[in-house]
């Protein structure tokens, strides 16, 4: 009888609770002449709020940023977390991406001295 009844709250809560998915965004900041750059990584989730995430790139000027996983209250899909990821170093111009994939999005970047 319990376990008849755990399944049937399961299936109810399946249909109203439901993960919402950022994409994953890996790859390396150079310079100009190809050398690695220490700079942040930020990605911002455009459907939440308040809701982001940086790192850091390494010595060699890589960074990654793993997929965002939130229980959101809206029901019968998955929801796909569009997201805007900006990519700064002091003495560089800031550069900006749209990344919007279920798949890890891989991005190398360039940034131009200021």
């Amino acid at each position: 009888m319990k376990a008849l009844i755990l399944t049937i709250a399961f299936i109810f809560l399946q249909g109203c609770v439901n993960i919402a998915v950022s994409p994953a965004v890996e790859g390396r900041v150079t310079n100009e002449n190809g050398l690695p750059i220490e700079a942040t990584v930020l990605i911002q989730h455009n459907q939440l709020e308040n809701k982001s995430e940086s790192t850091t790139t390494n010595k060699d000027g890589y960074y990654s940023l793993s997929k965002l996983r939130i229980w959101t209250p809206v029901p019968f899909s998955a929801i796909r977390l569009s997201s805007t990821v900006f990519v700064s170093a002091p003495g560089y111009k800031s550069v900006a991406f749209e990344a919007d994939s279920y798949a890890t999005v891989v991005r190398d970047i360039q940034l131009e001295a200021e």
